[in-house]
């Protein structure tokens, strides 16, 4: 499920009445498991309670940290290089236009192990 903050595609022209943005404010995820769900284009994710556990994982400044996480990835040993780096391609395309981001830590959307998703989240959180 992707909930987008613009409207886009042919539906878009259809809205009545147009908006240039949908409003996303005050809604309870808590007790939700965030599988395959994506907020994307410009959401405002402070308007939003989310999971605060172990299974979820929050990222500000996503786009940033995106790069300077790639940076360190381009590092690693290379049977967990080309992995995490696609990982890393795939959330950018997921997540574009977000720059705050809550997701499922482990997912089966990113082809790559469990272990090695827990790896760049944990990264992406900290870096």
């Amino acid at each position: 499920m992707t909930f987008s903050g613009t409207p886009s595609g042919p539906e878009a022209k259809r809205l009545d009445p147009r908006r240039m943005r949908n409003e996303f404010r005050g809604n309870d995820f808590r007790d939700a498991e965030m599988l395959d769900v994506a907020f994307v284009a410009g959401v405002d994710m402070r308007l939003q309670r989310f999971p605060e556990d172990e299974l979820h994982v929050r990222i500000e400044d996503f786009r940033r940290r995106l790069q300077k996480a790639r940076s360190e990835i381009e590092q690693w040993y290379e049977r967990d290089r080309g992995a995490a780096l696609g990982m890393l391609t795939a959330l950018a395309v997921r997540w574009r236009d977000q720059d705050v981001v809550v997701a499922r830590r482990w997912t089966p959307r990113i082809k790559a192990s469990d272990r090695l998703q827990a790896r760049v989240w944990d990264l992406l959180e900290h870096i």
